[in-house]
């Protein structure tokens, strides 16, 4: 702010527009308090990268209309309000690659949700469901193969059939995991961006957030976090010092973010903030690392192939129906015999279509006994992966673990 001739002043803003309005015509301009006293906002310039206002006294025959107070207040607050602009362009412009950035290892998606407010559940559930409908094309392809449509080898979505399989467990663990937990968990495919990870970067602590200013005259309560808040909203109410708060805006300020309350009505309803975040579902920092995905997939396709008592015991760990995982072991089993008996790979060989043939029949008839008994039906191949999936099992202590 630079005094200038005939009692008028000049402001300069670097970095921010000043949202105030020249005079046109007869229309006065916007109303600026400096130290108490009014000016008007005369004419606008551009100084470099930034912009100058000249204020002249504002006169006396004058309506204020618009009025502005020029004060650090007041520029804090219009600071804030220009990144809660920019960070809502910036979820828009996110909002496409969503669904990717949730294939990404859970401990990077936790990260993303800590620094900048990455909605890291949703974009779980998002991928998810994208990566179930995917394998699902991929299996009723290769499966349409089988019967007698479009080569599965040829067609552009081969690749697809041959890992569909395993997408398709992997996208059910994942969904299951995601709405029983609410919180992130990655996918196999996702696993080159843990290259985007840095080591070393120290947790956050879990705290109360720093009391950076309480304005009584104003009726604010301004508070500093180290981490984002995402309990925190629109509508609830924060108690501090018996008093009510309303949150009005978010901004950050380095790695901090800064939240603005504003005082309430003492009637006011709505559901009561924490000052510390709710014990029930901690933000990221605090929460327990989670399983692995890899192995909780490979145990899953292990258990869609096991005896009954297996499966139930496993079902009842990642909380799916029993059935489902003989159905999706059956049908994987016919779905490959099909593939191989319809593309002459087996032709070759008299072991290779013996082979075939008895998967076929044993998921043919695996079906035939869900059907007539409604329980789950194992495989031949459950014996051998007895033990090994009962270690899986014993692994948690809230799991039943069958005798091996």
């Amino acid at each position: 702010m630079t005094p200038l001739p005939d009692a008028n002043l000049l402001v300069r803003s670097a970095r921010l527009r000043l949202p105030w309005s020249p005079r046109r015509g007869a229309a006065a301009g916007t109303a600026v308090l400096v130290d108490g006293t009014p000016f008007e906002a005369v004419e606008r310039q551009r100084a470099g990268s930034g912009e100058a206002w000249t204020l002249r006294p504002w006169p006396e025959d004058e309506a204020m209309r618009v009025v502005v107070t020029l004060d650090e207040a007041w520029v804090a607050g219009l600071e804030r309000e220009r990144a809660d602009d920019r960070a809502a362009r910036r979820r828009w412009w996110l909002l496409p690659v969503v669904p990717l950035l949730g294939l990404a290892p859970a401990s990077l998606q936790s990260s993303w949700e800590l620094r900048w407010g990455f909605p890291a559940t949703t974009a779980t559930l998002l991928s998810a469901l994208a990566e179930l409908a995917l394998s699902t094309l991929g299996v009723v392809h290769t499966l349409a193969a089988a019967l007698g449509g479009g080569g599965a080898a040829s067609g552009p979505l081969a690749w697809l059939g041959l890992a569909s399989p395993l997408l398709l467990v992997e996208s059910i663990v994942r969904l299951k995991h995601v709405s029983a937990a609410h919180e992130p968990i990655g996918s196999v495919v996702g696993l080159p961006l843990s290259l985007l990870a840095t080591t070393g970067q120290p947790a956050a602590s879990v705290a109360a957030p720093e009391v950076r200013c309480l304005d009584r005259e104003a009726d604010t309560l301004e508070l500093r976090s180290g981490i984002h808040r995402a309990d925190w909203s629109a509508q609830g109410v924060l108690w501090y010092r018996d008093q009510p708060y309303r949150l009005a805006s978010v901004g950050r300020e380095g790695r901090d973010w800064i939240y603005l309350f504003s005082r309430a009505d003492a009637t006011i309803d709505g559901p009561a903030l924490r000052l510390l975040p709710p014990a029930d579902r901690p933000l990221p920092v605090a929460r327990e690392r989670p399983p692995s995905l890899v192995r909780s997939t490979i145990a899953t396709a292990l258990a869609c192939l096991a005896p009954r008592d297996l499966q139930e015991a496993w079902a009842g760990r990642i909380a799916v129906r029993p059935v489902l995982l003989t159905v999706l072991g059956a049908g994987v089993e016919c779905c490959g015999a099909l593939v191989n008996l319809h593309s002459g790979a087996a032709d070759g060989s008299p072991v290779a279509l013996a082979v075939n043939l008895m998967v076929l029949v044993e998921g043919a008839v695996r079906f035939a006994l869900l059907i007539g008994s409604g329980r789950p039906a194992g495989s031949l191949l459950g014996v051998v992966l007895r033990r090994p999936l009962a270690r899986l099992l014993a692994a948690n202590p809230s799991s039943p673990t069958p005798n091996p």
